[in-house]
């Protein structure tokens, strides 16, 4: 769970992604409207194994707060 990097160039690369679903599957009608989508993948964010930091996760997701901005270097052995 510890993927410590966030797009191919940076965590700007999710900005023009079509082919992810942005929904945010814990949205509901009592929670705001702009928390509905996410900004950014779930593995962009720091997350533990018990996912004990459940809100900053999804804070992340939707506005980057502690999101992972290193990018993959061995990109090229994955």
């Amino acid at each position: 769970m510890k993927f410590k990097c966030c797009g191919i160039e940076s965590k700007n690369d999710f900005d023009i992604a079509t082919k992810w679903n942005r929904t945010n599957p814990w949205w509901n009608n009592s929670m705001p409207i702009e928390h509905k989508n996410f900004k950014y993948p779930l593995t962009c964010c720091p997350i533990n194994k018990n996912w004990t930091v459940f809100n900053r996760v999804i804070s992340c997701a939707i506005n980057g707060s502690d999101i992972y901005e290193t990018v993959s270097k061995n990109f090229n052995n994955i």
